[in-house]
């Protein structure tokens, strides 16, 4: 979803917020309006201070006691730390029950609850003279693409159609949700390129035609778009960071790498998660060294960043460990993946890569631990998948078979796993699971083609192979 940036509010924002702790540190907090303590509240939740946010809402209920406006951004405040009851009885306290914004905090809370209907009936409640205000309707829309409901979004901009064809704001919100829908992207390409023929020298009605062809693999058509927003803005850090990930899809790290270093010098990216996507153009190319390089400078910015964000720390460290794994250093690698989990132990994930690099070691049981802790955490496909695939390619097959039938105990229709588990069966000589598994591929293994290759093997493996497929085709038969 694209939002407009506003920043004389943002400085708005940034001045009360200084005036505040101006005050704070000379014990002597001036007075503020609920407006402005709401401001205050705003600057400092946007940058994930929620304690600091908490406080000066405190603050401003002993002062302005009852606000309908500050018990809203207390019950956003109790939804952003996910404390549900306790935003919903803030709600339920509000006296004025009728006011926009009470309603639009109610329908968010039924959304939060899964209860799409009672939210729906909460939205349509909202008094008609206030949905001439383009803020209310873009409120409502965003929520519910926030919430995963595009279609219901779209459901709700339809109905205002008529009304604000011609604004350019809700033109974007229009394609922006249909970029977000699942099957209408061509809509969304044709209302970008709508805003694009009222304002073509707008970057971010490009940026958005540029992530609808992105989204359809028309990566030649993103490029070309993303660049007429350069051309209208060569400072503009979204569309280098933009730019950067069309890239990355292309697998072209070279060039990831430059637009992702531009990303960063303006303000596109912030530089933690900037060098972590550097780091990973470099990890894709097999440069240990420089990826090293670039996720501790990801480190290093988040470390120091006021409001850590763990998980992204715990996902530095865990590839700066496989890194020094892949270097050859191993005691750093196992001080990274230790320091990694300290931060997010409950991260599957991260334990999929603590156990990778244990493999690496040799150190069959300490990587059989890692990942049965990550399975526990997470017993999803995507999991056994990752450690079925390492365990393959280090040469353990039976233990790559093992972990790939989880997966499909997890999902049985998911067909890529068919494939996979005939592969390696294949490889481990294994006959009867390679017809059971064969048979299922979306793209079955021709014994034709294998016996082609053999001449490159030796005599004792084509011996193998040869006796493999002949009990293969027996089996073959007398199932026909």
């Amino acid at each position: 979803m694209s939002y407009k940036k506003n920043d004389s509010q943002d400085n708005s924002k940034k001045e009360l917020t200084e005036r505040y702790e101006t005050g704070l540190s000379q014990n002597s907090i001036p007075y503020f309006d609920q407006h402005e303590v709401s401001e205050i509240v705003d600057w400092y939740a946007s940058n994930g201070n929620f304690v600091q946010a908490q406080a000066v809402l405190d603050y401003g209920l002993s002062i302005h006691p009852g606000s309908t406006i500050l018990l809203v951004e207390q019950a956003y405040l109790y939804l952003d730390l996910s404390k549900l009851k306790e935003a919903k009885l803030t709600a339920e306290s509000i006296v004025d029950k009728t006011d926009t914004d009470v309603v639009i905090l109610k329908g968010e809370i039924y959304l939060n609850e899964g209860n799409l209907k009672a939210a729906e009936e909460m939205f349509f409640s909202i008094d008609k003279a206030d949905l001439p205000d383009i803020e209310v309707i873009q409120n409502v829309a965003q929520l519910y693409v926030t919430m995963g409901y595009a279609e219901k979004a779209i459901e709700w901009l339809a109905g205002e159609f008529e009304k604000h064809k011609d604004n350019e704001d809700f033109l974007l919100l229009l394609a922006d949700c249909y970029y977000q829908s699942l099957e209408d992207n061509d809509k969304a390409i044709y209302y970008y390129n709508q805003l694009i023929d009222k304002d073509p020298y707008n970057p971010e009605y490009w940026m958005g035609l540029s992530k609808a062809y992105s989204k359809i693999n028309n990566f030649e058509a993103a490029l070309e778009a993303v660049d007429f927003a350069l051309v209208s803005d060569e400072k503009c850090g979204d569309a280098y960071y933009l730019k950067a990930n069309t890239y990355f899809q292309l697998d072209n790290m070279e060039m990831a790498i430059k637009y992702y270093d531009k990303a960063i010098d303006n303000f596109g990216v912030s530089p933690e998660y900037g060098f972590t996507l550097i780091g990973m153009s470099y990890l894709n190319s097999s440069n240990w060294v420089k990826a090293i390089w670039a996720f501790t400078e990801a480190a290093k910015n988040a470390e120091w960043h006021p409001v850590k964000d763990k998980t992204l720390l715990s996902e530095i460290y865990s590839n700066l460990g496989l890194c020094y794994s892949k270097k050859g250093d191993y005691s750093e690698a196992n001080r990274m993946c230790a320091r990694s989990i300290k931060y997010a132990p409950e991260n599957p994930f991260i334990h999929v890569i603590d156990g990778q690099v244990k493999l690496q070691q040799l150190d069959a049981k300490g990587a059989y631990e890692s990942w049965e802790k990550a399975c526990s955490l997470l017993p999803e496909v995507d999991i056994f998948i990752q450690i079925s695939s390492h365990l393959f390619e280090a040469g353990y097959i039976e233990a790559a078979i093992h972990y790939a039938e989880k997966a499909l105990e997890v999902n049985p229709e998911f067909a890529e796993i068919y494939n996979q588990l005939a592969t390696y069966c294949l490889m481990s000589k294994n006959v009867e699971k390679f017809f059971e598994y064969n048979k299922k591929a979306t793209s079955p293994i021709d014994l034709n083609e294998i016996e082609k290759h053999l001449g490159s093997l030796s005599d004792e493996q084509k011996q193998e192979y040869n006796l493999f497929i002949k009990q293969v085709r027996n089996i073959e038969e007398s199932n026909t």
